[in-house]
């Protein structure tokens, strides 16, 4: 899960800078640099040991900063709930990152299937929640809706979650 947070900081940093958040992106820079030398290569989080908390930043956030607040809600097969400003947003997101860049396909199609494995894992632990709603679908509409929309308006939270979004990915 480091790792894969740790190569999110690029994306983050670029949609800092997209939005006008000079401080954020030195954040994300830093954080990128510290965890990438000293936390080898990005597997230990040693950025968060100093303090430095990890911030998520994408495109979809960037297209909301820019005044595309409202959005349809969209569910894409296989990457979960969205929203059509936050789908569009993937796509610059997965632009800004590191796996869009590797020339060998083998090797991003495999980075990419590590993550959605990750995220997927870390989402085990909401599966009780999901399984005892009424109505899934409303319940997931809702909890992503009111999650994104905390987001954009720049509320911080307790949990350390990969959120719905993946990392790094289309």
């Amino acid at each position: 899960g480091h790792f894969f947070q740790n190569l999110s900081e690029l994306p983050s940093a670029g949609n800092d800078l997209l939005q006008g958040n000079l401080s954020g992106m030195r954040t994300d820079l830093s954080r990128f640099l510290i965890n990438t030398t000293w936390g080898v290569g990005g597997l230990f989080d040693l950025a968060s040991t100093g303090g430095s908390k990890a911030r998520k930043q994408d495109f979809g956030l960037t297209l909301a900063t820019w005044g595309y607040k409202d959005s349809s809600y969209l569910v894409l097969p296989f990457f979960g709930p969205s929203t059509v400003r936050d789908g569009l947003g993937r796509i610059g997101t997965y632009s800004m990152g590191v796996t869009s860049h590797l020339h060998s396909v083998r090797l991003r199609n495999e980075l990419l299937a590590l993550n959605y494995l990750n995220i997927r894992a870390s989402l085990l632990k909401t599966d009780s929640a999901l399984n005892d709603a009424v109505d899934e679908y409303i319940f997931v509409r809702e909890a992503y809706l009111q999650h994104r929309q905390a987001e954009i308006e720049g509320k911080e939270y307790t949990t350390a979650s990969t959120s719905f979004i993946p990392l790094d990915g289309p």
